[in-house]
C-alpha cells in the first residue's frame, strides 16, 4: 500500500512546494498525498488553477492600483476572482459586493479593504506563500521608504503625459536605477517584494504612453525586462489581456 504523507508542505518532483490548502482540497476529495503522487505529480498545473478563489478583487480594468493588488496575489500564489466594475457584462458580485465601485477593493469573506497598499500587505500576511516583505522590522522599514521614494512614478494613466509628469517619472526611474546599484535583481534582493510590485503598473503605463525614459539607466532597463518576463505581470496585464 502506498504510504500516505501527513506533511503539509511536501515538494513535488518539479520542485514546487505543495501548500497546505492543496492538501486540504485533496483531503476533502478523499485523495490524500501518497509518496507516489508527490514524486510524480506537480500540483500547480491543474489543481491550483481549479481551486476555488480565496479572495475577490474588485476595481476598474485599467486602474493601476487595482492591478498592483492582482500582481501581489499572483506573486503570493493566492487564488482570486477579478471582478472589474467596468466589464461589458459585470459579474453580479461586482454590484453586490462593491456597490460604490471602489478601485481597488478586496473582499476576503466578510472582511473588506479599499486601499491598495494595505491590500497588498494584507495579502502577504494573511496567506501562505512566498514572502513579499522582509522578515525583520528594519527590512520592512527600508521597504516602506523605498515605496515612498519611488511614489513620484505614479501618473494618471487616463491622461496624456505632460512635461511635469514626464519629469517626475524620469526622476523616479533614475532613483530606481540608483537603488539597484547593489547588483540585486529586485529592490528587496533576490525576489520581488512589496517595494517592487507597486511600481510595475506605472512603469507599464509609462511604456504605453511613450514616457518610459530608460536611456542611460542600464540597471533600470534590465529590471524592466525582468518584470515583463514574470508570469504575474503577463497574466494580469490589462493592456494585453
Amino acid at each position: 500500500m502506498a504510504k500516505v504523507l501527513k506533511c503539509s508542505a511536501n515538494v513535488s518532483r518539479c520542485g514546487v512546494t505543495i501548500p497546505p490548502r492543496i492538501n486540504d482540497a485533496r483531503r476533502a476529495r478523499g485523495t490524500p498525498w501518497t509518496a507516489l503522487s508527490v514524486a510524480m505529480h506537480c500540483p500547480t498545473a491543474y489543481e491550483i488553477a481549479n481551486m476555488p478563489a480565496q479572495i475577490e478583487i474588485h476595481g476598474f480594468r485599467l486602474c493601476p492600483f487595482a492591478w498592483r493588488t492582482r500582481l501581489a496575489a499572483r506573486e503570493k500564489g493566492v487564488n482570486f476572482d477579478w471582478l472589474p466594475a467596468d466589464a461589458s457584462e459585470p459579474d453580479p458580485r461586482s454590484r453586490e459586493h462593491n456597490p460604490n465601485r471602489r478601485s481597488p477593493l478586496l473582499r476576503h469573506g466578510d472582511f473588506i479593504i479599499a486601499d491598495s497598499l494595505v491590500i497588498i500587505q494584507y495579502i502577504d500576511e494573511a496567506f501562505e506563500g512566498p514572502a513579499l516583505q522582509p522578515g525583520d522590522a528594519q527590512g520592512r522599514a527600508r521597504m516602506r521608504l523605498s515605496i515612498a521614494d519611488l511614489s513620484s512614478i505614479m501618473i494618471d494613466g487616463r491622461k496624456e503625459l505632460d512635461d511635469e509628469s514626464r519629469a517626475r517619472a524620469k526622476a523616479a526611474l533614475g532613483n530606481l536605477d540608483a537603488k539597484l546599484a547593489n547588483g540585486a535583481d529586485w529592490l528587496g534582493g533576490d525576489s520581488p517584494t512589496l517595494a517592487d510590485i507597486p511600481i510595475w503598473p506605472f512603469m507599464s503605463i509609462l511604456e504605453f504612453r511613450g514616457g518610459l525614459a530608460l536611456d542611460g539607466l542600464p540597471r533600470a532597463t534590465a529590471y524592466w525586462e525582468r518584470v515583463r518576463s514574470r508570469d504575474s505581470y503577463k497574466a494580469t496585464n490589462p493592456y494585453t489581456g
